[in-house]
């Protein structure tokens, strides 16, 4: 679904996303909307591993890597600190200036790489498409993103098509003979970049320093309410690649359990490697369909012997969703179907079901997606309180995204507990953000089986 599809009306946007988006939040022009999701969130976030490391020593660490930078460029370097409510969150600033120059020479990279460099990567190798013949290593280029997949694997001539889209300049670092060498797969940094169209801030991390991560996303492992003294166990039901149940670890300080489920080994890799990066020792995975992760009749049950487990075996479950993923910027168009982004909400419905029945009584159970649609956030919600009357809805604290009012369909007061991040944003850490959703349960008593 490209956007022009998802925008189809110009005057009014109410008529063609009633379903999706909260009515509330329809006053917006089209053109808003359209320039919200091309456009990336400025600030970067890294989430720090206070095992080993102190957020201010990030903070010096990379304020003395872009002072190198904007030394080098001529630039002002950007502002690097600690977020004002989350203490294991470093926000980096953008640019304030950049050079958007069109160079004579261009590099062609496929679109997920050109998203990567708005969000301020360098161009890996994977992802170049395209670079002219007389490029070599050192020629200053721009770097084009194939919005829409026409550009072949190798192309060695300017690329004419009006899809391809601008997203940065840069400094090549890798020859084409090594970059469309059939014997062998390119690797490493293929294209330096010095200028983005975004202006967001590109950084090199040390493995273990922390990762890059979205900010509503740390606010969501800081929402589940974990620490390290009450030996809590925990479940990530839908953990890959593992940003989430690391977070919950460290907040933990390695103490207690923490079961992470996904429905394949790869994905259950990707979340053992982050382990070994970080130094995280309480995390279990397991490679299991969560909604399969209940059996009422097992006895004996061993938390770190893997599912299914009996009800009731949880302190804290932390469900983030499969979802639409119609809140990740930038994006240059959509690949799901009107359909297929109606057939999330029967999904989450299922795994919310398992979610509550895996939580204690006077437990806590924190729901989220990566979505800015009703139907997956604020209309689960209302259907999860109908639902289930062993559950209560609670503020989602610390609460930085913004509240949802009563055209919500949920009333005045329980509006206040949810946050969302979304459109419209203004130049801020807090707002402008992926689009995202946090909803915080508190179980009450027992779900009763017949």
């Amino acid at each position: 679904m490209s956007l022009k599809d998802l925008f189809k009306n110009l005057d009014d946007v109410n008529s063609v996303l009633p379903e999706l988006i909260p009515a509330d939040e329809l006053n917006l022009k089209e053109l808003d909307w359209i320039s919200w999701y091309l456009s990336a969130p400025q600030f970067s976030s890294v989430r720090v591993n206070t095992i080993a490391f102190s957020p201010d020593s990030v903070v010096d660490q990379l304020s003395e890597q872009l002072e190198k930078i904007a030394t080098l460029f001529n630039k002002e370097p950007p502002k690097v600190f600690v977020h004002h409510l989350l203490p294991d969150c470093v926000i980096i600033s953008p640019w304030k200036e950049a050079n958007l120059t069109r160079r004579n020479k261009e590099v062609i990279v496929d679109k997920f790489c050109g998203l990567a460099v708005l969000r301020g990567s360098p161009v890996f190798a994977p992802g170049v498409k395209g670079m002219q013949s007389d490029v070599r290593e050192g020629t200053e280029v721009s770097v084009f993103a194939d919005a829409s997949n026409r550009c072949k694997r190798g192309f060695l001539r300017e690329f004419v098509d009006n899809s391809k889209t601008f997203v940065g300049n840069g400094v090549v670092k890798m020859d084409r003979y090594r970059l469309f060498n059939e014997k062998e797969l390119p690797y490493g940094i293929a294209v330096e970049i010095t200028d983005t169209e975004s202006k967001v801030c590109g950084v090199e991390l040390p493995e273990n320093l922390g990762i890059l991560q979205n900010l509503p996303s740390i606010v969501c492992g800081h929402v589940l309410g974990v620490n390290a003294e009450d030996n809590l166990t925990v479940l990530d039901m839908c953990a890959a690649p593992g940003n989430k149940a690391t977070h919950l670890a460290t907040l933990m300080k390695n103490k207690g359990l923490i079961i992470a489920l996904d429905k394949t080994k790869k994905k259950t890799h990707k979340i053992n490697k982050l382990c070994a990066q970080l130094g995280i020792q309480n995390i279990r995975t397991f490679a299991f369909d969560s909604r399969k992760s209940i059996d009422r009749f097992r006895e004996g049950v061993n938390l770190s012997d893997g599912p299914p487990y009996t009800p009731e075996c949880f302190d804290r479950v932390l469900l983030d969703a499969p979802c639409s993923g119609l809140g990740q910027r930038p994006v240059f168009d959509f690949d799901l179907t009107q359909k297929e982004i109606e057939s999330f909400p029967l999904v989450q419905k299922h795994l919310f079901s398992v979610a509550v029945q895996h939580v204690r009584v006077g437990g806590f159970l924190v729901y989220s997606t990566c979505s800015i649609t009703h139907a997956e956030n604020e209309g689960l919600v209302k259907w999860a309180l109908e639902k289930f009357p062993q559950i209560r809805l609670v503020p989602a604290e610390p609460i930085i995204g913004k509240s949802r009012t009563v055209e919500s369909g949920l009333s005045e007061e329980e509006s206040k507990m949810i946050q969302k991040f979304g459109p419209p944003s203004d130049c801020t850490p807090d707002t402008d953000t992926i689009g995202f959703f946090i909803a915080k349960f508190k179980k009450v008593e027992s779900v009763q089986h017949p």
